[in-house]
Formats: structure tokens, sequence, C-alpha cells
């Protein structure tokens, strides 16, 4: 946990960025301390990867300041800055005629003037970090998506940089992918380095996260600790869904919301209840925010610990009887 006397490694302040007319961020504030992880969350278009890249100047933003290492942002800093802030894509943006080896020697030679044996061992030195050495000779084609994924990780700690900005760096992986990407995350955090991480995958927030900041329509709406971070941002969802699926819940239903819910067991006996929660994978992460409007619970699968069950958005103790989800396809809100 980064020291609260330490002055911010990162200080965003009155932040705005517009696209033509329509106004991506309005009005943002938001510091990071050295060592901090911050995980940014919120629902599609809230700004969450206009916020990151504007750190970095892959968007200009029109209004406020960035100050990043006590530089500020501006075109005459930016090499600099770019030097200090690594960036981990959603889609890997790895060049694709190159090897393994070859992507992660590249920036090191050409923007750091390293030899070429120097970024070849500094690049195997991250490729052992992220741990797949064995694929250093090999096109990005040849790797699955999560290798490809942990190169682009490599690729970035090549640079050696003071803060990662890491954008939805799981939603385009398949999800016996995202565990591995997600543990290699996990121990560059416990390692102390300055993340910033949109994501929606909150039992990694709940797991490293210092600090969770909710966004919406532009807006940071809240910053806090993770797990009072979680349960508001689950409220927040479940408020959002309801009121645009009320068919889905029924007027004479008033839903528990847990955190997450137990691995899914089949063939058990349903009783019905208004129920609404997220299904969570079966190593207890959630996956992207997919709210399911149950009326379900079936006896003898107990709960998680740790899991939080709401009326509206009040706490209220766990329902009597235990709760599952059998067999639900990920995606569109289900009845069951």
């Amino acid at each position: 946990m980064p020291d609260a006397a330490q002055a911010p490694l990162i200080s965003m302040q009155g932040v705005s960025k517009f696209f033509d007319d329509f106004q991506a961020l309005k009005d943002v504030s938001l510091s990071v301390k050295e060592g901090e992880r911050v995980v940014v969350c919120g629902p599609s278009g809230s700004g969450k990867s206009t916020l990151i890249r504007c750190i970095n100047r892959l968007e200009a933003h029109e209004t406020g300041d960035i100050v990043v290492d006590g530089v500020t942002l501006s075109d005459k800093t930016l090499d600099h800055i770019r030097g200090t802030v690594g960036m981990v894509f959603q889609q890997f943006n790895l060049f694709p005629h190159l090897t393994v080896l070859e992507n992660l020697t590249l920036g090191p030679r050409r923007a750091l003037g390293l030899s070429e044996e120097e970024a070849e061992a500094r690049a195997m030195l991250y490729l052992e970090r992220v741990r797949i050495p064995d694929q250093a000779n090999k096109l990005p084609r040849q790797l699955s998506g999560g290798q490809q994924q942990r190169v682009a990780i490599a690729r970035s700690l090549c640079m050696e940089p003071r803060i990662l900005l890491f954008d939805e760096p799981t939603s385009a992986l398949d999800p016996e992918m995202i565990a591995e990407v997600l543990d290699v995350m996990v121990e560059l955090a416990r390692s102390g380095m300055t993340m910033i991480v949109v994501t929606h995958e909150m039992g990694f927030a709940r797991k490293v996260a210092d600090t969770m900041v909710f966004m919406d329509k532009g807006e940071i709406v809240e910053v806090g600790p993770p797990r009072a971070s979680v349960q508001s941002a689950q409220i927040r969802a479940f408020r959002h869904f309801s009121q645009s699926n009320p068919q889905s819940l029924g007027a004479r239903h008033e839903p528990y919301f847990p955190s997450r819910s137990p691995a899914a067991v089949n063939g058990m006996r349903r009783r019905q209840l208004g129920l609404v929660h997220y299904r969570s994978d079966h190593d207890d992460r959630l996956e992207q925010p997919q709210i399911l409007g149950l009326r379900c619970v079936l006896d003898h699968c107990p709960f998680a610990d740790g899991d939080l069950f709401f009326r509206g958005n009040r706490a209220v103790d766990r329902p009597a009887g235990p709760v599952e989800t059998p067999g639900l396809a990920r995606g569109q809100p289900h009845l069951c």
C-alpha cells in the first residue's frame, strides 16, 4: 500500500476530452501514487479507455492538466512521458512479421539505444518473467491469445517503465486463456509496479487493487477500496439492468444481489425466489459483468465465503436457502 503522504506519480486535474460533439471525459480528476494499483471499471462507453489513453497522449485532452512523474504532459514532454509509461492493449498489437524476440527488442534498440546483445538479454529476462521463454523464436500467429498478451506485457516491461497501463487486457481472450494473463498481472502488482487497469475482472480487483475507480458517462462517480467499490458497482449495474429490463424481474419480486456465486451444479431441486446476481467462473473471478435476472434457488449448495447480498441497495443477511445458477450460458439476461 502506497504511503498516504506520498506525492502522486500521476495527477489528472479537470481533464475533459471530446470526440466532435460527444464529451467522453467530463472534468475528470484522479491521483495515483507510486506503487499503487488502480482498477477502473464501469459500463461500456463510460470513458475508461479514453481516461488511460490520455495519460500517454494516445488521445489528446482538450482541457485540464495531466502530470506524470512531476512533468506536465505536453507536445514538448511527450517523449519523456512515454518513456515512463508503458501500455498493454486489448488486441496485443504485435508486429505479425516479426518474431516474439524481435517484437521485444525493437523498442529498446530504437528508443533506448541498446545493442542487439543487450536488448536480447533484456527480452529473454522478461519472457522468463511472463513464463514463455520457449516462444522467443515464434511468430505471433503461432501463439495462443493468452501467450500473445503475455508477449505484449513483456514488450512493455522491456522498456522498463515506472507505470503500466492495461486497457481491458483479457477481454479479447477465450475464457481458458484469461487466468494465465491475470496470473502475470498479479505477479507484477505484487512486485510493486504502479498499475492502472481497465478491466471487468472483479476477482482480480479484489485480489490486488489498492483503489477502484467507477466511471459512468464520462465521469468518475466513485473512488474507494476494492470491496466497497465492487459492492457499489454491482448496485449501479443492477439498477441499470432493472430499469432497462423491468419485465425480467417482475414487480412482485424484490431481488437479492450476491457479489458472486458458487460453481454451477446441475440437477438440483429449484424453488422460486426473486434473485439477481453475477455469474462467476470456477475460480471465483467475475467475468465481464453480465447480470442474470433469475428466480432460482437450489438446495444443498452452500454460499461461498464473503458473498454479499442486497435487497435494492441495502445490504441484508444471506437468504435461508443456498443459491445456484445451473448450466446457464453467458450473455443475455436469462430467466430460469
